[in-house]
């Protein structure tokens, strides 16, 4: 199942950075009853790494030709399911977790979409990412995963919407004020 999983992925993959919109679209509604149709179990690593790699071609696909706004919305929703329904199957050592923090960063930084998905991207996505670090004893502990979330953060915190600013500052504190004891040293010297 993986194998065909992973062959039909990269197919939605080649068809989301290069077709027309109608063939893109296409695309990111079949991730999306995909994702609505699973327990993520089935999902491998490497399937959800090209999962994530496709929804961020959604973000810059559609921030450069400034078109389809529901293309990028259902792109979204898959990546709502991901964040609210798998990270518990996504893997931080190969690099998925970290993945999905970047592509939560790039869809709260869209300009697309009004800012209510980059509001959820940041208040809702990045803070339930960072309580699914704190609450598992070994994600608690890597600098990277920590550092991965405050990168986006940062970014967030120098958009040039007030709102994305603010949103991205309380989130920052939040997470630092309720998750600064399992920093590691490493973590408070980076």
């Amino acid at each position: 199942m993986s194998e065909l999983l992973f062959i039909q992925l990269n197919v939605l993959e080649e068809l989301a950075r290069g077709s027309p919109a109608i063939t893109t679209a296409a695309c990111f509604e079949t991730i999306f009853h995909l994702l609505d149709s699973s327990s993520g179990k089935e999902i491998d690593e490497s399937c959800w790494q090209l999962i994530l790699s496709v929804l961020m071609t959604a973000v810059a696909v559609n921030s450069s030709s400034g078109s389809d706004q529901a293309t990028l919305a259902t792109a979204f929703r898959s990546l709502e399911l991901i964040v609210t329904d798998f990270l518990p199957n996504l893997s931080s050592q190969s690099g998925s977790l970290a993945l999905a923090i970047t592509t939560v960063g790039c869809f709260a930084r869209q300009s697309v979409l009004d800012s209510n998905p980059s509001l959820t991207a940041i208040q809702g996505h990045l803070w339930n990412i960072a309580d699914f670090i704190a609450s598992d004893l070994v994600l608690s502990k890597s600098a990277s995963l920590w550092m991965a979330l405050f990168k986006e953060l940062q970014y967030l915190c120098t958009d040039s919407r007030h709102e994305i600013r603010s949103a991205a500052v309380v989130t920052l504190f939040k997470t630092i004020s309720a998750h600064s004891k399992l920093f590691a040293v490493s973590t408070w010297e980076s």
